[in-house]
């Protein structure tokens, strides 16, 4: 991503407008730092997820506490359990803070920009784009890598 963000800057640059190349420059700061923020709150509670979820149920011999579950071999029991409280694990508060924040601060940077008229809005909206172009991208070399095979067979 970042990449393309240099790449079309360079490019914008490259063709004398230097007031366009900041302002797609400073959209794809943006678009970048938020796709970051997006996944980092998304792997985050994947991860909180996963450590919080238990089994459904323990299988133990028969005679130890626990009620019959129909799905058991004969004289097996289950016990249905949760993890106690102090074993959850929670989302840290600066990822969500990133995640709740994320459009509030691009929203805000960009209108400042607008109202005092530094920088071309529609360079700036261009380069909210270079998230979607690097994700078509990473895309497009997975499907060609799945298609053709990997480089090790």
């Amino acid at each position: 991503m970042t990449a393309v963000g240099v790449a079309g800057t360079l490019l914008v640059l490259a063709s004398g407008h230097g007031r366009l190349a900041a302002g797609f420059a400073l959209g794809s700061v943006i678009g970048i730092v938020n796709y970051y923020w997006l996944h980092q709150a998304i792997a985050t509670l994947f991860d909180v997820g996963y450590m919080n979820v238990a089994p459904p149920f323990i299988a133990r011999p028969e005679g130890n506490e626990g009620t019959a579950h129909a799905g058991l071999k004969p004289g097996i029991t289950s016990q249905f359990r949760t993890l106690p409280e102090a074993a959850r694990v929670r989302v840290p508060r600066m990822v969500v803070l990133k995640f709740l924040v994320r459009y509030p601060l691009a929203f805000a940077g960009i209108y400042v920009v607008y109202r005092i008229g530094w920088l071309p809005l529609a360079a700036i909206m261009t380069g909210l784009f270079v998230p979607v172009a690097g994700v078509l991208i990473e895309a497009t070399l997975q499907l060609r890598e799945a298609l053709l095979g990997t480089e090790g067979d």
